[in-house]
């Protein structure tokens, strides 16, 4: 295994080619002994643990500090844990700079499959391809890591848009100078609209425009999910923040929209104690309770089985009184107990299983105004990172209109846009007022009242 684009690549091919027998290692659940047990035993270059952030170097009694020992390779993870006491408690792990392969992906895979704390994962520039981002993703999954961070890699949608379509654990996506397009973000739209999970999209530094900015847009229209947008350093201007200004302000619904909005409405019920039940979840459970009370060989229920098997324990156990004792009519009531249980999971299960989506869609939130459905502004949406693009005044414009909308109708749990940066956009002049008004209003509504310098949570600023 070597560093992208350098000449032990193919010597790592060759030693790809070795069949792989790990049933012959033992995990011992200490992530640098486990890696180094398992490169070996595939005969591929060692892969050794260091901290992410390195502990103070101990001296002996001479005063010069004794160096760790460590076994020496090139190919390093960076790791760091709740307790340094405890490798068990591995929380974070960063990969910088170096080729994964498909077998060091495997290794990986199985180094760390019993660490169920690791929540944040960091591949920088590690060469993905298609299949290794979709073992990636797909070990994200399965270790419910809520942060994944794959900046610096040539990305393909495909496997993204899976992630983002399946109900997962990750919060935060960052895909920072991944070479992004407008076409890709295109393609990431319909999955992003769905989405009831991630909470932070990072985007910087890619090749975006106008067109990608307003494909977000259109998805942040039914989104009420995502907290944080941060498109720093991209090449967008003022359609495409136009675009997004008219989403987190009131807007109209189109043919589809509406259309959707309409069979919501047409589907919704009120069931016995008042709540609201949505359509899809009734079409779900009445769907599920066909399948169960169709049974593949002879049509019957699942159900009236399980009642057919307690009749039949019932009798077994009246012949059987006057010849067995209380073991036997133990197990009778166990066995009616389990069929009768039997039965009420498969006519329960469907329904609980199947979550009320448009209940919570904005779509139900609409109201009609002349020949049109208006719909208030997406208020989830409280960062947005604008910096270093090409926004002039008319851009800041809009975004200003957006932010005295959401000052005057948006309620303190659901308020809006809190922070806004807009540094470096050259098109704005330092001395612009609609600038400094953004800022003021900007700066009134932000609850933690940060600094501007604050490089987590800015307010508006300029510069040249």
């Amino acid at each position: 295994m070597g560093k992208k684009g350098g000449g032990s690549v193919s010597r790592v091919k060759t030693h790809e080619e070795v069949p792989s027998e790990n049933d012959g290692v033992k995990l011992t659940g200490v992530l640098s002994t486990d890696l180094v047990a398992l490169c070996e035993h595939e005969r591929l270059p060692l892969i050794i643990v260091k901290p992410l952030r390195p502990s103070v170097p101990v001296a002996d009694s001479s005063g010069e500090a004794v160096a760790e020992d460590t076994p020496s390779s090139k190919f390093a993870v960076l790791a760091d844990w709740e307790d340094p006491d405890d490798p068990s408690t591995l929380h974070t792990l960063h990969m910088r700079g170096w080729l994964l392969s498909e077998k060091t992906l495997s290794i990986l895979t199985e180094a760390l499959s019993s660490f169920t704390r690791l929540h944040v994962l960091n591949l920088w520039n590690v060469g993905l391809t298609a299949t290794t981002l979709h073992s990636v993703l797909t070990l994200a999954i399965q270790l419910n890591i809520s942060a994944l961070y794959l900046d610096g890699n040539t990305l393909s949608p495909e496997p993204l848009v899976e992630l983002l379509t399946h109900k997962t654990s990750v919060e935060l996506l960052s895909l920072k100078c991944c070479q992004l397009s407008d076409v890709f973000i295109s393609q990431l739209t319909p999955a992003l609209t769905d989405n009831r999970n991630l909470l932070h999209l990072d985007l910087s530094c890619n090749s975006l425009t106008d067109n990608g900015l307003i494909f977000l847009a259109a998805a942040l229209r039914l989104n009420r999910t995502l907290l944080s947008l941060t498109l720093t350093n991209n090449s967008i201007g003022d359609e495409g923040v136009e675009a997004l200004a008219e989403v987190l302000s009131e807007f109209p619904l189109n043919h589809e929209e509406v259309v959707m909005k309409r069979v919501m409405d047409s589907l919704q019920v009120r069931t016995d104690d008042g709540q609201s039940e949505s359509g899809r979840s009734i079409l779900s459970r009445e769907r599920s309770a066909s399948t169960a009370s169709v049974d593949k060989r002879g049509g019957k229920s699942q159900a009236s089985k399980s009642r057919k098997d307690a009749k039949k324990d019932e009798k077994g156990k009246k012949d059987d009184k006057g010849r067995k004792g209380g073991d036997s009519k133990k197990a009778s009531r166990e066995k009616e107990t389990k069929s009768s249980k039997k039965g009420a999971e498969v006519t329960e299960e469907p329904v609980q299983s199947d979550p009320p989506l448009e209940s919570r869609s904005p779509l139900l939130e609409a109201k009609k105004n002349g020949d049109q459905w208006l719909l208030p502004g997406n208020s989830a949406l409280v960062f947005l990172g604008l910096s270093y693009n090409n926004i002039s005044e008319c851009g800041i414009a809009s975004l200003l209109t957006t932010v005295r909308y959401q000052t005057s109708v948006f309620t303190a749990q659901a308020p809006g846009l809190l922070a806004l940066t807009l540094h470096h956009n050259h098109l704005v002049p330092p001395t612009s007022s609609m600038l400094a008004t953004l800022h003021d209003l900007l700066e009134q509504r932000n609850p933690l009242k940060v600094a501007e310098t604050d490089p987590v949570i800015d307010t508006v600023e300029s510069g040249t």
